[in-house]
């Protein structure tokens, strides 16, 4: 008897972590992700943004909600709520983003609306993921949530 609870302790030791592992390899193994943005592009994201940029302050607030705050690196001096974007850096206005702002933060990601063909322009080709999610009804909107769930590798919580 003595020698079981003894060995109870090491046996949850071994099942928690054994349980820990298989969380990571189910969380790194749903990447890649494929999506299509607005324009109907195909987007392939290799594993979750670490650095992104957003330009549409609509997606702020849901990246927010979803717990993904700490990957948006800059945004727009009109994205206001919640207050965790008081620490971002601003890169611009909505309709006047700084293509120098958003080059020097190095983003793996941006979030952008189809006002900002110049944005489009500079950054076609580069390894920097531009994704268009519009959302001009309530079914778009709940569209985007479970795309930007999806990103992100939050379904559950989106």
């Amino acid at each position: 008897m003595v020698s079981m609870t003894r060995t109870t302790p090491r046996f949850h030791l071994w099942i928690f972590l054994f349980l820990i592992l298989a969380g990571e390899f189910v969380e790194a193994s749903s990447y890649p992700v494929r999506i299509n943005d607005s324009t109907g592009a195909p987007i392939a994201i290799g594993g979750p943004p670490q650095r992104v940029i957003c330009l549409v302050p609509g997606i702020t607030e849901i990246l927010f909600e979803l717990g993904c705050g700490d990957a948006i690196k800059g945004l727009t001096a009109y994205e206001t709520y919640p207050p965790e974007t008081a620490d971002k850096e601003v890169v611009g206005g909505f309709l006047s983003p700084s293509i120098t702002r958003i080059e020097a933060l190095n983003p793996d990601v941006i979030f952008l609306s189809s006002l900002h063909q110049d944005i489009r322009d500079r950054f076609a080709g580069d390894p920097c993921l531009l994704i268009q999610l519009e959302s001009h009804s309530v079914e778009e909107i709940f569209g985007t949530v479970e795309t930007l769930g999806k990103i992100f590798s939050r379904e559950e919580k989106a």
